[in-house]
């Protein structure tokens, strides 16, 4: 099946955010008391957030100084995974239109585009602030069609590396490709599974 609409999550699918991620945590649980043996706990499949709350670390301090330093270090830590560019441009070229659809919030999602010369590809970005309620919920897909004026959702996937990407496009009636050099393991996921080994797959798709 051939695809017009394309819309991506960001972190683990188009950025490889991880070592971000790390360091910004690290920044947090250095500053807390007796807390510096956390960073070993943290996993990427984990929001911040949930972190910080598991392990009993103030929240509102804690996600102001993990975005603070996210924020700052983006340039020194956030790289796309290999051959994004080029499958985005060939998309691009193809007259596809394209979203972000993420659980980061717009800000950071923007920097991060921006900072490896990508953002001009995309048609609209939906962020964590966007909608109500976030991904699994499909409502952050929908208002990505919405923006770009979909009419028909045969014609869309949505390409992400989450069970909650697998959710929120199935949630949304949307074909879900998995992004398999992301964070997480196949038998994270449901089946059946659309499998992408790498990001020059997608091109298969294109119409």
């Amino acid at each position: 099946m051939s695809y017009n609409v394309i819309l991506w999550d960001l972190d683990g699918t188009i950025a490889d955010t991880r070592s971000l991620m790390e360091y910004s945590i690290k920044e947090v649980v250095t500053s807390e008391e007796n807390k510096p043996y956390l960073l070993k706990k943290f996993n990427p499949k984990i929001s911040p957030y949930s972190f910080f709350k598991k392990y009993n670390i103030d929240t509102q301090t804690g996600m102001k100084k993990y975005w603070h330093v996210f924020t700052r270090y983006i340039d020194d830590y956030v790289k796309i995974y290999h051959n994004i560019h080029e499958v985005l441009s060939k998309c691009h070229s193809n007259d596809k239109k394209m979203a972000i659809v993420s659980s980061l919030p717009d800000q950071k999602i923007s920097l991060i585009l921006q900072a490896n010369k990508i953002y001009h590809y995309f048609n609209t970005i939906v962020g964590y602030h966007d909608t109500k309620k976030n991904k699994p919920n499909p409502d952050p897909i929908i208002e990505a069609l919405d923006r770009i004026d979909v009419k028909d959702k045969k014609e869309s996937l949505y390409i992400g590396d989450s069970p909650n990407d697998q959710k929120a496009a199935r949630n949304a009636g949307l074909d879900f490709y998995w992004a398999s050099w992301g964070y997480f393991l196949e038998s994270d996921l449901s089946q059946p599974l659309n499998v992408l080994i790498s990001p020059e797959d997608i091109l298969e798709y294109l119409s």
